[in-house]
């Protein structure tokens, strides 16, 4: 696992990957061991860094744990997100246009301004999601938890929000 230290911008080496997949890599905020300093891992998939402004269009995540990831204004445009862990992550602006989100936990996710147009949310978890601001315009948001969420300025127009 490579991790990025916040303090330096240092790469370290902390531990080789044995997973059954090793192209999808957590994302998470850790506390250096001897160090008193916040490193951030460097969260891949593929040859694709997830950063904010990763270009991760057409990219298939179906299952990978990124929660707490930063997306911030990330181009994940008719990616395969479906039953992903995106808890407590910053889509802010990010463009999730035709994205496949089926089942996919988003609760406490910011996507203020972000683009879902079209997008597929059948059955995903958005309790405290912060859609402010945000397109939806076309979406699938049938069977969707939508318990708490801020749609404040939200376009919801053509989405489908009936339960199957």
């Amino acid at each position: 696992m490579i991790l990025r230290s916040a303090a330096s911008g240092q790469l370290v080496k902390v531990a080789q990957g044995s997973g059954t997949d090793p192209k999808i890599m957590y994302c998470r905020r850790v506390k250096g061991i001897h160090h008193n300093f916040m490193i951030t891992m460097i969260t891949t998939y593929n040859e694709y860094e997830i950063k904010p402004g990763a270009n991760l269009k057409d990219a298939n995540l179906e299952g990978a744990n990124l929660w707490d990831a930063n997306l911030k204004d990330a181009d994940l445009r008719n990616a395969d997100l479906r039953n992903a862990d995106l808890e407590g992550a910053n889509l802010n602006g990010a463009d999730l246009e035709g994205a496949n989100l089926k089942g996919a936990d988003l609760s406490n996710v910011n996507l203020y301004g972000a683009n879902l147009e079209g997008a597929n949310l059948n059955g995903a978890n958005l309790s405290n999601a912060n859609l402010e601001d945000a397109n939806l315009n076309g979406a699938n948001l049938s069977n969707a938890n939508l318990e708490d969420a801020d749609l404040r300025g939200a376009n919801l127009e053509g989405a489908n929000l009936t339960p199957n």
